[in-house]
């Protein structure tokens, strides 16, 4: 037989400590925006929060505008018949992410 009151309450410590790693990643995350900001100007660098968590992930990412080579490589692939836009948007978001 089913005992709700336990499942209710293996549920909730599993809930909670899910929420304490996502909060001690978050510091993570947050501390390495910090210092990104400082490196590169706080209107230098621009976080994307993921929305989601998963252990061992980050809570957000950190990205940088292309340089202006890296947009005319962006543009240049995409262009034309044939163009592999996937693999071109993967290219530019790898070298905009600061983050790991």
């Amino acid at each position: 037989m089913v005992d709700l009151e336990q499942i209710e309450i293996e549920r909730a410590q599993r809930k909670e400590l899910l929420a304490e790693q996502r909060r001690q990643q978050h510091a993570i995350d947050i501390a390495r925006l910090n210092e990104l900001e400082i490196e590169h100007g706080d209107d230098g660098v621009a976080r994307v929060d993921v929305g989601r968590y998963a252990p061992g992930l980050p809570t957000l990412v950190v990205v940088r505008p292309l340089k202006k080579a890296e947009l005319k490589r962006f543009r240049d692939r995409v262009r034309g018949e044939g163009a592999d836009n996937a693999a071109a948007a993967e290219e530019a978001a790898i070298a905009a992410a600061l983050t790991d």
